[in-house]
């Protein structure tokens, strides 16, 4: 996060003054970082990593239900499975995010 934020603040000089769009958009990226690296902390933990894990396995067995059993409720099972990914790629995708946030940061502090 530090490296993320550092960059952050450079390209923040260098668009002082700058456009208000600009400018909204750098304190949308600090925000999003703070948010981020909170989640990728929490998905460090132990016990965050075996309920990922519980919920990927859940994830499965709804797949399976789903593949298998035509009178299942369907939709409901959708919607499960919707909550559970939304879940995972929370904590999951964080990293991700972060790099992907920072890949932005440093492509404007290089132009």
């Amino acid at each position: 996060m530090t490296n993320s934020l550092d960059n952050l603040e450079l390209l923040k000089e260098k668009m002082a003054g700058g456009n208000e769009d600009m400018m909204s958009q750098l304190n949308l990226w600090e925000e999003e970082i703070k948010k981020q690296s909170r989640l990728s902390e929490l998905g460090k933990n132990e016990v965050v990593k075996l309920v990922i894990v519980q919920l990927k396995a859940m994830v499965s067995d709804i797949n399976a239900t789903l593949r298998d059993d035509k009178e299942c409720d369907r939709n409901s099972l959708f919607d499960q499975r919707n909550c559970w990914h939304w879940l995972i790629n929370l904590i999951d995708g964080a990293d991700q995010s972060l790099a992907q946030i920072n890949k932005e940061i440093e492509n404007n502090l290089n132009n």
